[in-house]
């Protein structure tokens, strides 16, 4: 089945359900219904949601999630895995007697995890979907109904029986006859007075990312000449409580913030203005190319002709932008929330890298500078741990969602890297942004923040093929709008990209390879190179220690490691880039024997190793081997 099938197969499936345990058990049971006659309506999308199934508990609803406060979510964002889960989005709420409700009613039931300010959610491991509401109404609800009593919430959030009622004739009368004409809903709800819109804000005259949640600005109606702005009529339309998608048109091409219309049109000593306040800066702003494609938006009106400055959405239409807003954004709002980012100095580091503090400073340093680093050396010396340090470092914090990363092998392509088409179910095809593309979107959209871009093993793709027109835009004095260049598969003249200069590129190298190609010189000259080398030093032997090794098996492998690379350096055939990495000898976890845990690596890692590099001379190796052993 697709998504659209299984949503309405369950909508079906849950609505009888529910209807049937009104009848027969909770004769009071009331629940939220699609109000708004539209496509998804039509469809049989009976509950609202657009690629989930919201079951509306409460009679409030919550501008953010355009849904009620309460209710039990059934996802099929993943077809192959469908799941559940109670959510309670409360966002908006202003009254403090509601928000108490909602916090005690939280603290009672038990087992939620927060996704934001007032957005609450517990999965249910069940899959059973009727299972699932079956436990709910017999144990969760009454929760929430002894606690709107405790509060005397009880007639402004339980749904009553009429709007219940209506809701579901309305419902029942579609599913008779899809194409049926419904008479006007004559049921007011807060949000049936909110208007959606659309704002185009060049970044050129005023950025959103400079502006902070809370802060207010205006936009005139009329342009520099005196003229009145395209589609006048929607800024005489736009009134207090409106809700409004801020837009960065070209260069940019991002949805970076919501708004909330605070005065529609008024006269100030500019002229005639409309002032909104920013409610939500996004933390992974939305592309252009994310949005044009999507079936559901082909008729919307800022799709249709881009040329102007405010456009109406309808509510169907701002409910699919907020869904593909959310989808983006809600992991990594999470990881953001403060307990998961801790402050960092490698100085103070327990768990840092086996590099002298000075090399470390030197190698920030030297990052800062060139933007981009390719830290190479024999494998398990740490380069992937090192880098993202690095990064930690920059930043002074252990911020992961700042950091990406990527590895690259021989099929590795530009349209995975940069930007490329991609079929379609439908058998068309739809112009995609690569990992890279879309984290420079997002390093652009925040500024003031460094952002890491990580490519481990970057000699093993096809640079000049994978980087494109990209040689040139890495460097650090082309970060600049001014480079900006019109992509491979730019669909207009304006469609160009650069890369911010908030951006740091940290490669990583195997030398030890023999199958790669050397990295051109185009690409070489674009970055600076740190050497790594195996450190078997005290900062290594304290590691061990700290593992729980004795000290006769430290002093062992520290010395016996060191004469082996000593060994391979001064091989003509070999040299320092196959000397043996620290990494082998980190995992030892102190419930082991360590004589048999040695005895495991010199085996089944070591000895394939050292079998390979001296293939012509297993004598050799026979002979290192029994060195090694204890």
């Amino acid at each position: 089945m697709t998504q659209d099938e299984l949503i309405i197969n369950w909508s079906d499936k849950i609505l009888q359900h529910l209807l049937k345990l009104k009848e027969e058990k909770y004769l009071d049971l009331t629940f939220w219904l699609r109000k708004k006659d539209s496509e998804r309506l039509r469809k049989g999308y009976w509950f609202q949601g657009s690629h989930y199934i919201f079951l509306g508990l409460v009679n409030k609803g919550d501008w953010k999630n355009k849904t009620r406060q309460a209710g039990l979510v059934f996802n099929f964002w993943d077809i192959e895995n469908p799941n559940a889960y109670l959510e309670l989005a409360f966002q908006s709420e202003k009254d403090t007697q509601i928000i108490q409700a909602y916090e005690e009613i939280i603290e009672k039931i038990g087992g939620f995890e927060q996704k934001g300010k007032g957005n609450y959610y517990k999965h249910y491991p069940e899959t059973d979907f009727i299972k699932i509401i079956n436990s709910f109404y017999s144990n969760e609800w009454k929760i929430f109904i002894e606690t709107f009593e405790k509060f005397n919430l009880t007639e402004e959030l339980i749904i009553p029986e009429d709007k219940f009622q209506s809701l579901l004739n309305r419902t029942l009368q579609v599913k008779e006859n899809r194409d049926i004409e419904l008479p006007q809903d004559t049921i007011h709800e807060p949000d049936d007075d909110i208007n959606y819109w659309w704002l185009n804000a060049n970044p050129k005259i005023w950025s959103i990312s400079k502006h902070n949640v809370g802060e207010k600005q205006t936009y005139t109606t009329h342009n520099e000449k005196g003229n009145k702005r395209r589609i006048y009529k929607h800024f005489e339309a736009t009134k207090r409580g409106d809700l409004m998608i801020g837009y960065e048109s070209t260069p940019t091409k991002q949805i970076k913030a919501i708004y909330e219309i605070t005065q529609g049109i008024h006269n100030t000593v500019k002229g005639e203005e409309i002032e909104f306040e920013l409610i939500e800066k996004l933390e992974i702003p939305i592309h252009w190319n994310d949005l044009k494609n999507n079936p559901s938006l082909q008729e919307c009106e800022v799709f249709i002709n881009n040329q102007g400055s405010l456009f109406k959405l309808t509510e169907e239409e701002y409910e699919i932008i907020r869904e593909i807003i959310d989808n983006k954004n809600i992991i990594t709002e999470k990881l953001l929330q403060s307990e998961n980012i801790k402050s960092y100095k490698f100085s103070e580091d327990a768990d840092k890298p086996f590099i002298s503090e000075e090399d470390f400073s030197n190698t920030v340093s030297l990052l800062k500078r060139k933007k981009n680093i390719i830290l190479q050396g024999p494998p398990g010396v740490g380069k992937t741990f090192i880098a993202r340090k690095l990064g930690y470092e920059i930043m002074q914090e252990i911020k992961d969602t700042n950091i990406e990363m990527v590895q690259f092998h021989q099929s590795y392509s530009y349209e995975d890297f940069i930007q490329g088409l991609r079929p379609t179910q439908k058998g068309g095809f739809d112009l995609r942004d690569g990992i890279f593309y879309s984290f420079c979107q997002r390093a652009l959209a925040h500024p003031d923040r460094p952002f890491f871009f990580i490519i481990d093993e970057i000699n093993r793709g096809n640079l000049s093929k994978i980087f494109g027109e990209l040689l040139m835009l890495i460097e650090a004095d082309k970060r600049d709008e001014k480079f900006a260049l019109k992509l491979t598969y730019s669909e207009d003249e304006e469609d160009r990209f650069y890369v911010p200069e908030n951006l740091y590129i940290i490669g990583t190298m195997n030398t030890a390879d023999r199958s790669l190609a050397i990295v051109d010189y185009a690409l070489r000259r674009r970055f600076a190179f740190v050497s790594l080398q195996p450190d078997y030093g005290l900062n290594f032997r304290s590691f061990l220690s700290d593992k729980g090794l004795s000290e006769g098996i430290i002093e062992h492998i520290c010395t016996s490691i060191s004469k082996l690379n000593f060994k391979i350096k001064e091989d003509v055939n070999l040299g320092e880039g196959f000397q043996i990495g620290h990494s082998y000898f980190c995992t030892y976890s102190n419930d082991r024997n360590e004589n048999q845990w040695w005895s495991d690596i010199l085996n089944y890692e070591l000895k394939p190793l050292l079998e390979e590099i001296w293939f012509d001379d297993l004598s050799k190796v026979s002979d290192i081997l029994k060195q090694l052993s204890r």
